[in-house]
């Protein structure tokens, strides 16, 4: 998440240091990990009640779409991460529809281990 805003923010800045520092940010190797993903979910709870209502607000995040594109990609990438396969099917209408570089460059960095299709493009 912290990647596709500092991503956004980089092509405003006109502080050269602050550029640098935004690159790596940007550039750094990160590991989505499917525990993690549990842990945004409440899986790790044993609730599944909870966790399905957990899943409910990541998808409604997403609903947000470019206007809020922040709320988007978090929804996402917690229901990505976590194989929530039941909301591919959201997580792909939403990035697909999308016009926003940063919801569309989150939907390519979990396409790889969710097998989700590419997006059309705009």
């Amino acid at each position: 998440m912290i990647q596709r805003v500092a991503s956004c923010w980089r092509k405003d800045v006109t502080d050269p240091a602050l550029s640098e520092t935004l690159e790596k940010v940007v550039d750094a190797d990160v590991a989505l990990g499917e525990e993690d993903g549990r842990r945004a979910t409440i899986q790790h709870l044993g609730s599944p009640i909870d966790a399905e209502r957990a899943a409910f607000a990541f998808r409604r995040a997403m609903i947000q779409g470019d206007s809020l594109w922040t709320a988007a990609i978090g929804g996402m990438l917690g229901l990505a991460i976590s194989r929530h396969t039941s909301s591919f099917t959201y997580i792909y209408n939403m990035a697909a529809r999308a016009k926003h570089p940063e919801i569309r460059n989150a939907y390519r960095a979990v396409q790889s281990f969710t097998g989700l299709p590419d997006l059309p493009p705009l």
